[in-house]
């Protein structure tokens, strides 16, 4: 079994690769302002806790442990329920997506800057 900090450094990867692939569209949300470091810092530690937390309520806890393979069945359900949502989200998008062209349409035709 893994540890902790083993999970953490392969998220910690893996969002690392994500940025250097992708630049700021890797990113889950990309920040109106720059960031400073200590508030890149809080974020990490709150990661971390919500790993943390994670890891210790289901994956190793004692109760799910004596259930065999039932946290994983958690686990896959937890990631499987959006999916009976997708339609609906996708559409919260598209709206989303649609508004903020218009915006940056009509604040290109004023003359405005539209900020990168």
């Amino acid at each position: 079994g893994g540890r902790i900090w083993m999970d953490l450094l392969v998220l910690t990867a893996l969002f690392g690769v994500r940025a250097w692939a992708f630049g700021a569209q890797g990113l889950p949300r990309e920040p109106r302002a720059s960031r400073t470091i200590l508030q890149r810092l809080l974020d990490a530690a709150v990661l971390g806790s919500l790993v943390a937390f994670i890891d210790a309520v289901f994956f190793r806890n004692p109760w799910l442990e004596r259930r065999r393979n039932w946290k994983y069945v958690l686990c896959a359900a937890n990631l499987a329920w959006p999916w009976l949502l997708l339609s609906d989200i996708a559409n919260f998008f598209k709206r989303v997506a649609r508004k903020s062209a218009r915006s940056v349409r009509r604040e290109t035709k004023n003359g405005g800057s539209t900020g990168s």
